[in-house]
């Protein structure tokens, strides 16, 4: 089971990625909101799977006060 959820952490990871690059390049409008979303996911998914004990990507501290930092309510 670990091996299964840090592979699928990392799938996450670049399928984000990807959508971030083709949205790049369809439209330079959502730039701005886009890179909003992708530095969010980027920072909170492995805030997120801290919680599950089997997967070990914990952020340093400085990233997760950073993150508290921009989205109090989320956190």
């Amino acid at each position: 089971m670990y091996k299964f959820t840090e592979i699928t952490g990392k799938i996450y990871l670049i399928f984000i990625f990807i959508i971030f690059i083709v949205m790049m390049k369809i439209s330079t409008f959502y730039k701005k909101i886009i890179k909003f979303v992708f530095l969010y996911m980027y920072f909170t998914i492995p805030i997120l799977m801290r919680d599950n004990e089997k997967y070990c990507a914990v952020p340093p501290i400085e990233t997760r006060q950073k993150v508290r930092l921009l989205f109090p309510n989320q956190i």
